[in-house]
């Protein structure tokens, strides 16, 4: 892995703040006009690195192009959605994205569980 300083870069840019205001590309199924009116990422913080147009956090090292893809929000946004009767269950239906981000809100939900008992 390399350093910021070993590759000459002088800017990184760290995410940090309201969720809601990050550049998230549209979601499949829902708009967010229908996903702030549930209130979904109310409060919501994370940071994550931004460099070269993929977003870096401890779980994608890799990075993502679009920060609604980092792991830590997928499971912020499934988990506001879960609390809409049927709304997450309809929603994975209709796309797979749905379906994977509620796989990784189970296992998350699984994780800090177990570390709880």
């Amino acid at each position: 892995m390399l350093l910021a300083h070993e590759v000459n870069i002088e800017r990184i840019d760290v995410a940090y703040g309201h969720c809601i205001a990050c550049p998230l590309r549209r979601l499949p199924s829902i708009t967010w006009r229908a996903l702030r009116r549930i209130g979904v990422l109310e409060g919501f913080m994370h940071q994550w690195v931004t460099f070269g147009g993929l977003h870096y956090d401890a779980a994608h090292p890799e990075g993502v192009s679009n920060p609604a893809d980092l792991n830590l929000i997928r499971v912020a946004l499934a988990s506001d959605v879960a609390g809409e009767s049927g709304l997450l269950k309809r929603l994975c239906r209709d796309h797979t994205w749905w379906k994977e981000s509620a796989r990784i809100m189970m296992e998350f939900d699984l994780m800090v569980g177990s570390r709880r008992s």
